[in-house]
């Protein structure tokens, strides 16, 4: 009993809990639609990275794909947003759409840079995985209110961010800050993303070394005193402004960042980074009336000969959809007519049906009750076996038996005539 017990293997408890989702919390697709090139792949990628982990990171677009696609799927996965990367002639177009109805709002990207280029031109690049297990921070500067369509866009970049509680929130979860700027003197957008490090105010770069779990590297001084000196002359500016140091209310990652201590807050470049637009406001998911454009200003007469051209189009639409209809209806009726057919011809032939018990049918005609109309040429009815009933078949019977009476007479008198 005890050799068995030694040799059983111990089960290791998971001590981790996972937290339980908010139904709420936004979730997205970032995808591309028709011929891009090997950036705008890339950066669609990078976006997505940007957008973790509430976004479909290994997401796989097919050509044979269409937005309906994805649309589809998205209700189950508890999908609330959209965006889609475009590439033309001329332009790159981001759409970022409200699904399953829609608002989608159309951006222009004027320029924009990968993330690998972004951190190739930092001294210290600076990227934690860890870090993308957290959604990101949003942050809006300079958004103005006074117009509609400014107002919708603030609320839909606020919408694709899950929302945070300032009372509840914990602070170990906030790694990343994504930033979205507006300039009102050209109408652009510039857009950041950044890696938020914290780091105890008032230590320099070799201290810090000390306080982590990691052993410096001592064999060129002679004393530690020496290590410590040379670090706090090489960095001692670094971060430590006033206005980026603050008071915890909480323990974050990080050596010596505990509770109500003092610290000092540093963003790292991440990437990607893109400069676009607002081009236009449309009231369904890609499509719909166009509610802003940028470039096209109408006036009330055209908005409504929009809404009316749009409506007619409408009407012809359900016309169609109801001639569809009928002309399905009206396939399957000749279909299941041709096989009933075929399977009453196969047992005749096979004998399964005696001949006496059937007769011919004009196919024509019978086409002509089922279906309402005059049949085509194509369809070659030639006629078709009706089963009949126990009266026709009794009058046919009695007509035979007629038949073969006359048949016995006739027989008689000739045989009376040669006898004579």
């Amino acid at each position: 009993f005890c050799l068995s017990a030694m040799g059983k293997g111990r089960k290791k408890k998971r001590t981790q809990r996972k937290e339980k989702e908010d139904p709420n919390t936004p979730k997205t697709f970032v995808l591309h639609r028709g011929e891009v090139t090997h950036a705008v792949e890339t950066l669609v990628s990078d976006f997505r990275g940007v957008m973790k982990p509430h976004t479909a990171a290994k997401l796989k677009v097919l050509k044979r794909n269409v937005l309906k696609d994805f649309v589809n799927v998205a209700g189950p996965l508890g999908v609330t947003h959209m965006l889609v990367f475009s590439q033309g002639e001329m332009s790159l177009n981001l759409r970022v759409g409200r699904l399953p109805r829609g608002p989608t709002l159309t951006f222009r990207i004027d320029s924009f840079c990968l993330a690998r280029d972004v951190l190739a031109s930092l001294a210290h690049p600076k990227l934690v995985r860890s870090a993308f297990q957290s959604p990101p921070l949003l942050v809006l500067n300079n958004f103005p209110k006074d117009t509609m369509h400014m107002q919708l866009m603030t609320k839909m970049f606020q919408n694709i961010f899950p929302s945070i509680n300032v009372t509840k929130v914990d602070l170990r979860t906030i790694r990343r800050v994504v930033l979205f700027n507006f300039d009102p003197a050209t109408g652009t957008i510039d857009f950041r993303h950044y890696d938020i490090g914290v780091r105890a105010a008032g230590t320099s770069r070799s201290v810090r070394s000390i306080m982590t779990t990691n052993v410096p590297n001592l064999e060129d001084f002679e004393d530690i005193a020496d290590f410590v000196l040379k670090g706090s002359q090489a960095y001692e500016s670094e971060g430590e402004d006033a206005a980026t140091q603050v008071v915890l209310p909480q323990t974050v990652h990080g050596a010596g960042n505990k509770e109500s201590s003092q610290s000092a807050i540093r963003l790292t470049e991440l990437g990607p980074r893109m400069q676009m637009r607002l081009l236009k406001i449309e009231e369904g998911l890609c499509g719909g009336q166009v509610m802003y454009h940028s470039l096209v200003k109408k006036t009330p007469k055209e908005i409504a000969a929009l809404a009316a051209r749009k409506e007619e189009l409408a009407r012809l639409k359900n016309i169609r959809k109801q001639q569809q209809a009928e002309n399905v209806k009206r396939k399957a009726m000749e279909i299941q007519a041709r096989r009933q057919e075929k399977e009453l011809e196969k047992k005749r032939v096979r004998g399964l049906i005696p001949d006496q018990a059937y007769e011919r049918d004009d196919d024509a005609e019978y086409y002509r009750k089922e279906v309402g109309r005059e049949p085509s040429s194509e369809l070659g009815l030639s006629g078709r076996y009706k089963r009949r009933g126990p009266e026709e078949r009794d009058d046919d019977d009695d007509h035979d038996d007629d038949d073969d009476d006359e048949k016995d007479d006739h027989e008689d008198g000739q045989h009376d005539e040669g006898a004579d």
